[in-house]
């Protein structure tokens, strides 16, 4: 079944919702936060392999807080439970370590492709100097295009039965069908970025739940197959 088409509005309505299930219950989603950001630091701090494992383990940590979402959709208190629930249960973990890995290969590709285009100017062009327009022009639609298909990726392989690849492609093909929607909803997303950064970054701990809380309302309007939320099976 094809994504469903939505207006250009939805795109503050999805963060709309996800505030609201926010301040729900503000103290559990804040706990949740604060623990995937700590995780996630913790295995920046470990030499040479941690940025690589902390890579791979992203979409898996990140479907734990889409579990939490879930959860928090029908009403329910997010719990810390929930946030293991991408690397606890099967087959969601090996498709969502497959989809860390996927990222992981994307991410360096791009930074290749980065470091080519850099390459290829002289000194004293400057950071701009690569952004010429076909080299800047295929950087820049590469970058928008891996973020698309990782937006709504997690969910896809926690909630349906779709492969990484899938729900790679799944993502992208609605994000394009609702392209205005989604721009709406991502220009919101780097104007707040902008603004949680300046209390130290304290600011992401409301932001990344309520981002997550609002891809997941849009996750479940741009896919009607998925249905209405029924209440979700514990993490194991």
């Amino acid at each position: 079944m094809e994504p469903r088409r939505v207006p250009v509005g939805r795109g503050l309505s999805w963060w709309a919702a996800g505030w609201r299930q926010f301040i729900d219950h503000p103290g559990p989603w804040l706990g949740l936060a604060a623990v995937y950001f700590l995780i996630h630091l913790g295995l920046n701090l470990i030499p040479l392999a941690g940025p690589w494992i902390g890579a791979i383990l992203g979409p898996a940590l990140a479907g734990g807080l889409f579990q939490g979402a879930r959860h928090a959709r029908l009403g329910e208190a997010p719990r810390m439970a929930h946030l293991a629930a991408g690397v606890r249960r099967d087959p969601a973990r090996r498709r969502l370590l497959a989809l860390g890995i996927l990222a992981l290969a994307a991410s360096l590709l791009l930074l290749a492709l980065y470091l080519e285009l850099a390459a290829r100017q002289p000194p004293e062009a400057g950071v701009a100097g690569w952004l010429e327009p076909l080299g800047g022009l295929l950087f820049l639609i590469l970058a928008v295009g891996m973020t698309l298909a990782l937006w709504l990726a997690p969910p896809l392989v926690m909630f349906t039965r779709r492969t990484s690849l899938r729900a790679l492609g799944a993502s992208l093909y609605a994000a394009a069908r609702n392209l205005p929607a989604v721009l709406v909803f991502g220009a919101v997303f780097v104007a707040l970025s902008a603004l949680a950064a300046l209390p130290l970054g304290l600011g992401f701990l409301v932001l990344a739940p309520v981002a997550v809380a609002g891809s997941y309302e849009a996750f479940l309007e741009l896919f009607p197959e998925t249905g209405p939320p029924e209440p979700p099976a514990e993490p194991g």
